[in-house]
Order: structure tokens, then C-alpha cells, then sequence
């Protein structure tokens, strides 16, 4: 995001500091400035500036304004932009809202006898200014005049030619089998789910997105529709991902815009095509969604008390610390209302009511954080936190590092991979269909579901013409009785076969070693062969614990299929020459399995059962 600070003290003509200070402020409060330039003697500075997602009300000028009047308590210039009275209309235009549960309100506003040409600098929008120092291209008054609106407030706009609109507007979702072609210039096939600006005959833009080319405004337009509105964040995401679009208008509806900015960007769009000549016809239309109000401009107050503020803060360097001056004058300058709340259980108390463009406070802790952010974080005192007991290790944890360091031994690698995986990959190794977590909005089809194998990160084949073998200790999860449940798991994943003659693929295969819940012994599901996992550990009044080798070698044809415990208390040399002969494909000697299980026990690391339980396998 690129900001002029000669913009910024447009809004700020009280600002005290220079444009070095006020970076440095704003990126110690979060408005973090990655680069600063110097435009030159009177044109101030430009900043490139990181504003993380959940600040789209920083992602303008008048936003980053905001945020230097919380630092510095200086008084903000409220936009103003007069508009010529409006003659009166034969008939109000027609506005209806459809799709009232994505969008929340749509205002509209008839410029006749406009002059589209070339934009100029205004009293209240100093477009061409602005533009040359940001580098923005100049098209024509009514697209600079929109591309104006959010990068001043943040607020996206759009301007139809109002002489190729039939009928009124309505909101809607799109109906099958209807086309619009975009600004770009492409024909879109709509799907039943894209959120729809429409006139009364064909969709004439995506809502949030872009707009139509049939409605442009072009130089013989004379009658301009000054649309602004506000949009579902999920409706525009997914409308803008289903057809491969990403505009400046979408980046912020995405992230939550506010919808009382609507009637001010559309009286400042309005304001700048009327420099040219022309006049506004009837008054602003202005449909609303109640439902949507209240959870977005009219939420409810949220409590906060001092108490709490101070306890969760701590101690600060300054001898007062956080008192109730301080939180009121940060909240205040964030643009909360704060009204005291009366016999507090604890104290002194407020309602505070939230902004409306700030639609990432929801709690008490948020506003904490605001106060903590703008306080200074560099100003609290460097202390730790109590802690009145020692580090005790979680009850599976000597197993599963036994069962790891047996495993490494044998010749395995261990994988740390996400836990994630596709849906197919999900399905495959589940125990029973039915039974993975999708993920609700997963970032990639590679990344669609909840592993529920911890060897998911071990399912790539090899690249290289050897064979694979690894294992993997993570959390994974499964669906039981409709809902995803979560368990530590050691994941085993091993594939390719050596044959006389090279490598060749074969099917993969891999097995978990789960660790179950309290009071249980579970049973280990394996798709290798039944002797390959020869013990399963487990305790009755503890987390079950399970402790397995797999022993790699080979006859100079393949993998052998043999395996055994083996006990964590051997030699380390041992160990090692365990490893090595793994790797280089060798025979092991092996013990019998009642001889490691008792040498095991003799070490007292691992507890087994009485009787090793029948394990169950799977096929692939």
C-alpha cells in the first residue's frame, strides 16, 4: 500500500512530527512502513507500507490519519464534500436488495448533464496531485474520481452510464445460465452463487468485484449512476476466486468494509464529476438491511473493566501505568464511545461501543490490545510471568521418544510435514469411509482435509531411484460422532522396491501407531503386513503407549518383511550398526521376539501388556 504523507497532513494540519518519527510511530503501533521515499521539496514522502489483513481500515489515507491521531492526539479534518442542491426527480430511483444476507446496503445517487474528460485538482480532491506522486494512471474523470474514493477512505465505488441501464437496480445472485462481460473485456459464465449488481433485464456487474462493459462510462456519457454499497466479505471472496479476479475494489470488500462509508464516498465521486458541470437529480437512495446493521455498524457494547485492562498488561515503565485516562483517550481516538458503567463488580467499568470500520473487535480482549498497541508496547516493563510448578512431560511422551529413536536406528528418517493433506489422500487411509474432516476453506485442493494419518507428509513418492522410508509423530484427526476429534499419532510410511537389477515403484505403504484416549487399549490399524508390527503397548489408567521397529533389511531383491521390537536401552553402537546395515541393505540379526520383548521389559523404559493384542490390517 502506498501513502503520501502530503495526503495525510491534508487530514492532519496539527501533525507535531516529521515524516522519519511519524513512520517509526506507526510501525511500533502495528501500521508497519517497510520504505520510505522522498518526493522532493513540498511533496513530502512516499510510504510502502504492510498493513496485515484484518486492518482494511488502514488501508487508505484517511485510515492511517486515524491511527496518527490515537498517537498523538491531534485533531482530525472530517471530510466534507458539498454538493449542489439537487433538483427534484419524476420518480425516485428503484433500488431493491434481494440478496439481503450479503449485502448489507446499497446507495445510489443520478448525476445529469455530467462532462466526462479529464480530471482536475479540487479544493476537497487534489486528484491530479495525488495521482502523479502515487503513479496512478489518469483515465477519465469518472473512473479517477472512483479510484479517488478508496484510496481516500477506503471505500470502492462504481460509476454506470445511466442512459444503458434498464429500469432500476437490483441486488441479487446471479440466475443460471446468464453471462456479463467485465471491464476487462471477458465474456463470464455466471454461476447461481455470484452475488450480481442488476438492472431489470441482465446482470450489469460483480458485486464487489468489477463491472460490467455494457454500462461503462464512456466520453459521450452524460447521465452518471454513482453507486456505493457494502458487500458480504465471503460473498465477494468467493465470487472473485470462482472467476479468477483480484481488484482493489475486491481486496477490500474481502477483509470488511464499513458500511457507513457508503454515503460519503458517493458524495465525494460525486463531488469531483460535478467540477465538471451537471447536476445531481432527487436525493441519495439509501437502502438498508437491518439484520446486517447489527452485526456490523450496531453491534452490541462490549464491557470492559480497568481491572482487567491492568491485569492483563502488566506493569509499564511510566510510574501510573494504564489508568483510566489512558484507556479512554486511546479507545476515544480509535473511534469507540465509551459510556461508564455503574457498580462494577470490579471497579471502575465501560459500555464501549464499537466502530463501525472496525469490524476486528469483537471482545474485551480486543480492546485491550488496542490499548497495549497504541500505549507502546516498548513503554511496558520487560517481566515474566509467575510460575509456581516444574515442566512435567505429557504422560505419552517417554513412548513415543522410544518409539522414534528405535525407528531412527532401523533405518528410518523422520518427517515434519503439515497436517493437512488432500481429500483422496485423506479417504485412502481413513479406517472407515466417512469418517475425514474437510476442511470448511481450505487453501489448496493439496490441503483440503484433516489428516488423520500422522504419515500424511511421507505420502510423496521418492524422487530419487531408492527406497523410502520414514516416519512421522504429529496430531491427527478423525470424525467421530460428527465431529472432529484429534489424537497423537506416530505415522509409519515406507515405498519403492529394491530389485537386482535397480529400483522399481511399487505400491506404498504406510501404517499409524495411535495413541488413544484414556483407559484403553486400542488396536493399531497397519497395512503392511501383520508381522512387520509385532507388539502394541498400553497402559489401562494412562494414555495407551505404543512402542514398534520396523527392520529394513534386504536380500539383494527387496524389502524384507520381518520386524521386531527392539529395546531402547541397547547399545548405542548397536544402534548405529542397526542403522547402517538399514541403509545399506543388509540382514540383521534378529533376536526372537519374546527375547526383545523381555529385554525391553528387563529395561524397564516401556510397560507391555500381558498378552501382545491381535493387531488388525488393512488392505490398500
Amino acid at each position: 500500500m502506498k501513502i503520501l504523507t502530503k495526503w495525510l497532513r491534508s487530514y492532519l494540519p496539527e501533525l507535531p512530527v516529521d515524516d522519519l518519527k511519524l513512520a517509526e510511530d506507526l510501525t511500533l503501533r502495528g501500521i508497519a512502513v517497510e520504505g520510505i521515499y522522498d518526493l522532493g521539496p513540498g511533496n513530502g514522502s512516499l510510504y510502502e507500507m504492510d498493513i496485515t489483513t484484518n486492518r482494511v481500515d488502514a488501508m487508505n489515507h484517511y485510515g492511517v490519519a486515524r491511527e496518527a491521531v490515537a498517537i498523538y492526539g491531534v485533531a482530525l479534518k472530517l471530510p466534507e464534500f458539498p454538493l449542489p442542491e439537487p433538483r427534484a426527480a419524476t420518480k425516485p430511483f428503484s433500488v431493491a436488495i434481494e440478496a439481503d444476507d450479503v449485502c448489507g446496503r446499497f446507495t445510489a445517487r443520478v448525476l445529469r448533464d455530467i462532462v466526462i474528460g479529464e480530471s482536475r485538482d479540487l479544493p476537497e480532491a487534489a486528484i491530479v496531485t495525488y495521482f502523479k506522486l502515487l503513479e496512478q494512471k489518469q483515465i477519465l474523470n469518472a473512473v479517477d474520481a472512483t479510484n479517488f474514493a478508496w484510496l481516500a477512505m477506503g471505500q470502492p465505488t462504481h460509476a454506470f452510464d445511466l442512459d444503458k441501464l434498464q429500469g432500476g437496480i437490483i441486488v441479487r445472485r446471479a440466475r443460471k445460465g446468464e453471462k456479463l462481460r467485465t471491464l476487462d473485456g471477458v465474456e463470464r459464465g455466471l454461476d447461481p452463487d455470484d452475488l450480481v449488481v442488476a438492472d431489470h433485464a441482465k446482470p450489469v456487474g460483480l458485486a464487489g468485484v468489477m463491472g460490467g462493459w455494457d454500462t461503462m462510462i464512456t466520453p459521450e456519457t452524460k447521465n452518471v449512476l454513482v453507486e456505493a454499497a457494502w458487500f458480504d466479505p465471503m460473498a465477494v471472496r468467493r465470487t472473485a476466486r470462482r472467476h479468477g479476479l483480484h481488484t482493489d475494489a475486491s481486496h477490500r470488500f474481502e477483509r470488511g468494509a464499513d458500511i457507513n462509508a457508503a454515503p460519503v464516498a458517493s458524495a465525494l465521486v460525486s463531488s469531483i464529476l460535478l467540477a465538471n458541470g451537471g447536476w445531481p437529480e432527487g436525493e441519495l437512495v439509501d437502502v438498508r438491511v437491518p439484520a446486517i446493521e447489527a452485526r456490523t455498524a450496531h453491534r452490541e457494547a462490549v464491557v470492559l473493566a480497568l481491572s482487567e485492562v491492568q491485569r492483563i498488561l502488566g506493569r509499564t515503565i511510566d510510574p501510573d501505568g494504564i489508568t483510566a485516562a489512558t484507556v479512554e483517550n486511546v479507545l476515544n481516538a480509535l473511534g469507540c464511545q465509551l459510556t461508564p458503567q455503574r457498580d462494577h463488580a470490579n471497579g471502575e467499568a465501560w459500555f464501549v461501543m464499537l466502530p463501525s470500520w472496525r469490524l476486528d473487535l469483537q471482545r474485551d480482549i480486543d480492546l485491550i490490545e488496542e490499548v497495549a498497541r497504541v500505549y507502546g508496547y516498548n513503554r511496558f516493563a520487560n517481566t515474566l510471568p509467575a510460575f509456581g510448578e516444574g515442566v512435567r512431560a505429557l504422560p505419552w511422551a517417554d513412548a513415543e521418544t522410544a518409539v522414534r529413536r528405535t525407528m531412527l536406528a532401523a533405518g528410518f528418517h523422520e518427517a515434519i510435514s503439515s497436517t493437512f493433506c488432500s481429500a483422496a489422500d485423506a479417504a485412502l487411509t481413513a479406517p472407515q469411509p466417512g469418517l475425514t474432516v474437510p476442511l470448511g476453506n481450505p487453501l489448496s485442493e493439496e490441503a483440503g482435509a484433516c489428516a488423520w494419518l500422522a504419515d500424511s507428509g511421507c505420502r510423496k513418492p521418492s524422487s530419487r531411484r531408492e527406497r523410502c522410508a520414514a516416519i512421522r509423530t504429529g496430531h491427527g484427526v478423525l470424525r467421530l460422532n460428527g465431529e472432529g476429534r484429534g489424537a497423537a499419532r506416530i505415522g509409519v510410511r515406507r515405498s519403492g522396491v529394491r530389485t537386482g537389477a535397480g529400483c522399481a515403484p511399487s505400491t506404498a505403504r504406510s501404517g499409524v501407531l495411535r495413541h488413544q484416549g484414556s483407559g484403553g487399549t486400542g488396536a493399531c490399524p497397519f497395512p503392511i503386513r501383520q508381522r512387520v508390527l509385532r507388539s502394541l503397548l498400553g497402559g489401562r489408567r494412562t494414555h495407551a503407549r505404543v512402542a514398534a521397529s520396523l527392520s529394513l533389511g534386504a536380500r539383494g531383491h527387496g524389502w524384507s518383511d520381518r520386524g521386531l521390537v527392539r529395546s531402547v536401552a541397547s547399545a548405542p553402537s548397536r544402534g548405529a550398526q542397526a542403522a547402517g546395515d538399514g541403509v545399506r541393505g543388509r540382514n540383521l540379526s534378529r533376536p526372537p521376539l519374546q527375547a526383545a520383548v523381555a529385554q525391553t521389559r528387563r529395561a524397564g523404559a516401556l510397560a507391555f501388556p500381558a498378552r501382545t493384542p491381535r493387531l488388525l490390517t488393512g488392505t490398500r
